[in-house]
């Protein structure tokens, strides 16, 4: 890292901080460590408010989406129920 985006990481936001941990929540590692320096460096500070907005929806949207393939996936097979069940593979008493 050069020595111009070190003194830019040394200010971090805490609107870059949560970029960050968004990123590294992605498993983007190298977005999350260069994005907001870069910008800030840049002189597109205030673009970070968008990207951060973005991510954010986006971590909403996955959190969405995991909720339903959750429920997809507890959702029992339309065979699955009591008048179904094959007792001769129980173990006898």
């Amino acid at each position: 890292m050069s020595a111009a985006l070190q003194s830019v990481e040394e200010k971090k936001t805490p609107l870059a901080e949560r970029t960050a941990e968004l990123l590294r929540a992605f498993r983007l590692p190298t977005a999350a460590e260069e994005l907001a320096p870069r910008l800030m460096q840049a002189g597109h500070g205030d673009a970070l408010t968008l990207v951060l907005d973005v991510l954010e929806m986006e971590s909403s949207d996955r959190a969405e989406r995991r909720v339903e393939r959750m429920r997809h996936a507890a959702q029992p097979a339309t065979r699955q129920d009591a008048r179904h069940l094959d007792t001769a593979r129980f173990p006898r008493r």
